[in-house]
């Protein structure tokens, strides 16, 4: 067993402990003398900080002098100058919490901390928080299928919005694995890295596919991947090169939490874009030869197209038929056959939110919203 004075951390021979000489004077100290804020000259001649000491504190009026405060802290130091002492120290920590565990007072409310308190707060975290992360990549992966679907069986393509979640789990894997290679410790921090990896890889693929979608679907299929390449890469590459950049950014930072975070995702975003220009497009291609084939987006079986299958069943020609030339005129131009979203948007979203009393209520709401936003942070 060791007590505090045993493993405290010392200044000429005197246990450090942060506070104690200000709950010294502020016990002994009579109707002549006072406590300052933010600081005091205590006995002794020297002066103690106490604007890091009290906890909102009252001052008397038109002075510096503390009337009273809501609360005082104390900061106890021990030892960590090598191995020995800080497994020692560590070990007292945990005793020390085990027992506020169990205080109780009838006088003064006790909080405490150590400076592991958030790493384990985060680490009995990281058990909730995986399954969450599997809910989270299920939801994303079945709404990435249903933005891939169309109406059109042929060029509906569900298995490409299943393998490019597959292709943002890779990156998220192959992130950790070389950080990890490398010596780049994990915190609880990390946890929320694939949340945020996730996203990203899905918006690449998203544009990639809407790309796709403006080729002429009678072009082959390595016209159509060049043509979707020279749109979707351009973008592809400059928001992957901002967001390397900011999380690098946050790599040089001072704080070890944050440093390892920026270095874990930013890693991931690098990762996520070479597996999108590669996994992804190689994908598309075999997904693209399927659909020039007109076959199935589920079963890649070849179809009849719904002229072919006019004599069959209503049902049949809902889910068995396809048309990979849909929206190619007889002229060989291509119309553009666009996904439900797009039509959405730009048959219906686009010309309400032009309309004058549209605009008018959109600046009254947004006024509000950054009034709102700045008395907000200014109650802060």
């Amino acid at each position: 067993n060791y007590s505090y004075t045993e493993l405290c951390s010392r200044w000429n021979m005197q246990c450090q402990i942060g506070g104690e000489d200000l709950l010294d004077f502020a016990v002994q100290k009579n109707e002549s003398t006072a406590i300052s804020y933010p600081r005091t000259d205590v006995p002794g001649g020297f002066p103690v900080i106490t604007a890091g000491t009290l906890g909102s504190p009252v001052l008397k009026a038109g002075s510096e002098e503390v009337e009273h405060a809501k609360s005082f802290r104390l900061d106890y130091y021990l030892r960590t100058d090598s191995p020995a002492d800080d497994k020692l120290s560590e070990k007292w920590e945990l005793e020390a919490l085990s027992f506020m565990e169990t205080f109780e007072s009838s006088v003064i409310n006790v909080y405490y901390s150590t400076p592991e308190s958030l790493d384990e707060e985060l680490a009995a975290l990281t058990p909730r928080v995986i399954p969450q992360f599997s809910i989270t990549f299920t939801v994303v992966m079945a709404f990435s299928i249903l933005s891939c679907m169309m109406l059109d069986n042929v060029r509906s393509k569900p298995w490409l919005g299943m393998l490019g979640v597959l292709s943002a789990g890779m990156a998220i894997a192959a992130s950790m694995g070389l950080c990890l290679y490398c010596g780049v410790k994990f915190n609880s921090v990390v946890a929320s890295m694939p949340f945020l990896a996730l996203g990203i890889g899905v918006d690449d693929l998203f544009v990639m596919l809407a790309a796709w979608r403006k080729t002429h679907p009678g072009h082959s299929v390595e016209e159509r991947m060049g043509e979707t390449y020279a749109d979707a890469a351009v973008s592809i590459t400059i928001t992957t090169v901002t967001n390397a950049l900011a999380f690098g950014i946050g790599a040089i930072t001072t704080i070890p939490a944050v440093r390892i975070f920026c270095i874990y995702t930013g890693v991931a975003v690098l990762f996520d874009y070479l597996f999108q220009i590669t996994f992804c497009g190689a994908c598309m291609v075999y997904i693209g030869h399927r659909e020039k084939g007109n076959r199935h987006a589920v079963t890649c079986k070849r179809v009849p197209t719904p002229d072919e299958a006019k004599d069959r069943s209503g049902c049949f020609r809902a889910m068995c038929t396809g048309n990979t030339m849909a929206g190619v005129g007889s002229d060989g131009e291509y119309h553009g056959s666009d996904h439900a979203v797009m039509v959405f948007f730009r048959k219906y979203f686009g010309p309400f939110i032009t309309k004058w009393w549209v605009k008018i209520i959109v600046l009254l709401i947004y006024g509000a919203y950054l009034g709102c936003a700045i008395w907000g942070c200014l109650q802060v």
